[in-house]
This record gives structure tokens, sequence and C-alpha cells, in this order.
């Protein structure tokens, strides 16, 4: 017997539940970083996917450019506005100025998510290699929408 949410129609019921961990990296889309921790869970319940993980470097090796996550358990959804992402985001050991923040952008049909960085002056942009050092931890809470 299946959860049914507002009647019992087939139409309301529940079957799609899934809880598990993922394994991040931190990457420029060829070089991967060597990761000291780099676990993080997952829920996803029909197409809503929520994420989070805890993730250290302990070198960064050839990565150079834009960092982005790989790893995510499920592609983000297709090209509409219901595929949005929404998330905290939490950064140490960083190469950036105060008064500035870290956030997620997700491509849609991609199991990545890139690193952006805001600022007064620049606006928001993706967050380069040479921002992050060796000893780089991100933490984070994500939610998006999959077509799976």
């Amino acid at each position: 017997m299946g959860i049914f949410l507002g009647g019992t129609v087939a139409a309301n019921e529940l079957d799609d539940y899934e809880e598990g961990t993922w394994t991040g990296t931190i990457s420029d889309g060829t070089n991967n970083a060597t990761m000291g921790s780099n676990t993080g869970g997952y829920v996803k319940i029909g197409s809503l996917v929520v994420l989070t993980g805890y993730f250290t470097i302990s070198s960064l090796g050839s990565v150079s450019g834009n960092l982005r996550l790989t790893g995510l358990p499920f592609a983000c959804g297709s090209s509409n506005a219901f595929y949005t992402s929404n998330g905290l985001g939490w950064g140490a050991n960083l190469s950036i100025t105060d008064d500035t923040s870290i956030g997620f952008q997700l491509d849609t049909n991609a199991s990545h998510l890139n690193f952006t960085h805001w600022d007064n002056t620049s606006g928001t942009t993706i967050l380069q290699s040479s921002q992050l050092t060796a000893s780089g931890q991100f933490m984070m809470n994500l939610s998006y929408r999959t077509d799976a």
C-alpha cells in the first residue's frame, strides 16, 4: 500500500522516495582536486532533490579556471523556470575579499554545479581556482528539480 497525498487516486500516490549518499569532487571540468572529505547526503521525493554536503580539499593539483562540484546524484532538470535551485553555502580558506558571498549555479541537464562568487564590484561571477586555497572547505544545503 502506497502513501497518498490529498486523496486515494493514483495521481496522489507518493511512489518515488529515495535517500542516499553521493560523492562530490571539486573540479574545473577536466582536472580534479584531491579531496579530504567529499561525501554528502540526499533525499529525493518525486522530482525534488535535497542535497547536503561538507567538502574539503587537500590539494588543488592542476585545477584551474572555473570551479565546479561534480557528482550530483541526479542531473538538474530541463531548462524552464520550474527547475530552479535554492541553497545555502559556506566556504572557508578562500582567497576572496571580505563582504562577498559564495553561491551555486546549476546547469540544466547536468550533474554538476558551478560555485558562484558575488561581490559589490563585479556582481556574480563563477568562482575561480585562484580564489580557492589548497585547504578550501565548502558546506552546502541545496534543493533543485530533476527530470529523473
